[in-house]
């Protein structure tokens, strides 16, 4: 076996058989080298080095993607409604992204977080609090009232609206039914949530409030209850309205 020493400040795996994607070709006996969380080289033959990870008996392959997963929210209890508790939420959800980390997702993308749940998730990956992936956080989806982005929809179809109309006055969820509603919903998740945050809280949480992606419900979806599903919700005229926005968005962040 050909070895050759590489300096302590970095982190070698060595691989049994490495997946290269890009060739289409499976590499037998290579080390990873590993300088402060990156890779910076893969090298033929088992190289030494201090703290080597031993996976030579092991299958190596980059990190895969989760284009959508929901960490607030989990089945089989996603299709409850959340605790009315942040805390508890918050609480219930800390072990998801290990979860993922674990069965090899490096990255995943949380597609509708409604109490700011996944961005907290985000913030305590980041600083080490929590082990997890990267998170590309949408945060609040865009929905119509009663569509798929509506968490409250099954209180009301299942006679509990009083229990609803508490919810929704204590959440102050907003909705786009049509083009008029779209800067209103724009303004009050992008300009009046953070400025409250500002206010009572701090500017890092404030920051926590701006979305990597923006999530669009024009349909229903899986778990609707709506026969109908199916079919669009929204306007073109309403998902226009909604890109112009979100192009404003780019500019301001």
């Amino acid at each position: 076996m050909f070895c050759v020493e590489v300096s302590s400040a970095k982190n070698i795996i060595h691989c049994g058989r490495l997946v290269n994607v890009k060739e289409n070709i499976v590499l037998k006996r290579v080390s990873i080298i590993v300088d402060k969380g990156l890779i910076i080289e893969i090298r033929k033959g088992f190289v030494s080095g201090k703290g080597s990870i031993d996976l030579s008996q092991g299958t190596c392959l980059p990190g895969l993607i989760d284009l959508h997963v929901h960490f607030e929210q989990n089945f089989p209890k996603m299709m409850s409604f959340h605790h009315p508790d942040e805390a508890r939420t918050l609480v219930d959800s800390l072990t998801f992204p290990e979860k993922n980390l674990m069965a090899g997702f490096t990255t995943v993308r949380d597609l509708a977080s409604f109490r700011n749940i996944t961005a907290q998730l985000k913030y305590g990956i980041s600083n080490g609090t929590i082990v997890g992936p990267r998170i590309i956080n949408a945060g609040h989806p865009i929905s119509i009232p009663g569509g798929h982005g509506d968490p409250l929809d099954k209180l009301k179809t299942n006679g509990q609206k009083k229990m609803r109309d508490t919810y929704k006055n204590y959440y102050n969820y907003k909705f786009v039914s049509k083009p008029q509603d779209v800067i209103p919903w724009f303004e009050y998740y992008f300009i009046d949530r953070p400025k409250w945050y500002r206010q009572f809280k701090s500017n890092e949480q404030a920051k926590d409030l701006t979305p990597d992606a923006i999530k669009i419900m024009a349909t229903g979806g899986v778990v609707s209850e709506n026969p109908n599903s199916h079919k669009s919700q929204l306007s073109l005229k309403s998902m226009m309205a909604i890109k112009g926005q979100v192009d404003k968005m780019s500019m301001l962040f």
